[in-house]
């Protein structure tokens, strides 16, 4: 059943022993009103990490092999598509084994890394129930499971991964807000019009990858089909539309990603 009982003392003047149990599995109970549905969405999934992995890998290599790349901006996208692979690689490849009609347990180091990876942090002890309402193993999931006061580190997850991107978000839209205001200052119709297309893309993804984070971890009681599709939204879509957005508009990226399959590079 994924739980086995341990011995251990209770306390230092503790003479007997005591059962205690351990926790060495999960059972993950997916992705709400899916049923019948999962095929469809193995095959949609799919199709969104093999992109996810395609473009990004793309995209790092294009940046590294190109010498003229090798500039504070172009840094920061290959930053920016490493840390897209890690957090599409966190969770769905379980999703897909679920989906596909593999078995739905994980083991405890596998939630534990889900956790850390998405998290920085799993220092709750687990000796009751396993059974995971979600998708993956998220922290409030997880909380509920804990045999221990888990006020502490729900709190500190709020504010992390709530309050902060929201705060984040909210910075960056003050900012756009001169900066559109600095745009319709412009005499050049052509230079309007190029610096709102950039400006609506960087935001456009801002927005997709901070909201979602904020509204589910600031709002612990939403309901399991919102969340779940907003989760989804930043853990799986987000991922994969940033190459796109990002990089594949960009005219140096273009001819970086020709240089790399070996196409003309005579000219920018």
């Amino acid at each position: 059943m994924g739980i086995i009982s341990l011995p251990y003392p209770r306390n230092e003047s503790h003479i007997g022993l005591v059962n205690r149990t351990v926790v060495t599995h999960f059972i993950l109970l997916g992705i709400p009103n899916t049923d019948g549905l999962q095929t469809i969405l193995f095959v949609v999934f799919l199709a969104f990490y093999l992109c996810t992995l395609l473009g990004n890998l793309l995209i790092s290599s294009a940046i590294l092999c190109d010498s003229h790349l090798h500039t504070p901006m172009y840094f920061f996208l290959c930053n920016l598509a490493m840390l897209d692979l890690g957090l599409a690689s966190i969770s769905t490849p379980k999703l897909l084994a679920t989906l596909w009609g593999q078995s739905r347990v994980i083991s405890l180091g596998g939630c534990m890394s889900q956790v850390f990876f998405y998290h920085l942090t799993f220092t709750l002890p687990y000796c009751g129930p396993n059974v995971v309402d979600h998708y993956f193993c998220d922290i409030f999931p997880m909380a509920k499971l804990a045999c221990a006061d888990t006020y502490i580190i729900e709190t500190v997850s709020v504010s992390n991964n709530g309050l902060v991107p929201m705060t984040c978000f909210l910075l960056i839209l003050m900012s756009y807000i001169r900066i559109s205001y600095s745009i319709l200052k412009m005499n050049s119709a052509e230079g309007r019009r190029r610096a709102a297309s950039t400006c609506a893309s960087h935001l456009t993804m801002v927005t997709l990858f901070l909201v979602p984070s904020a509204i589910i971890y600031t709002q612990p009681q939403l309901s399991k089909v919102v969340a779940n599709a907003l989760q989804i939204s930043a853990d799986v879509v987000t991922p994969m539309l940033n190459p796109v957005i990002y990089t594949l508009r960009n005219k140096d990226m273009k001819w970086a990603l020709r240089k790399l399959r070996g196409g003309q590079t005579t000219a920018r």
